[in-house]
């Protein structure tokens, strides 16, 4: 069995610009856990920063 996710242009966007915010904080990355959480209606989908110790919620629900 095989499950794959993917992220749009805008989620990477997203993304993108709430891992540099981290990196100018912290001077790194740090690492990161991505949850994917299929509901029936679409996929919630937040990212976890370790080093931050907080989530960004990248669900598309206008979308769904």
């Amino acid at each position: 069995m095989e499950y794959k996710f993917d992220l749009n242009p805008d989620q990477i966007k997203k993304l993108n610009i709430w891992e540099e915010k981290i990196k100018r904080k912290y001077k790194e990355y740090g690492t990161f856990t991505y949850s994917f959480t299929p509901c029936g209606i679409g996929i919630g989908i937040e990212v976890y920063s370790h080093l931050s110790k907080k989530k960004l919620d990248l669900s598309d629900v206008e979308h769904w």
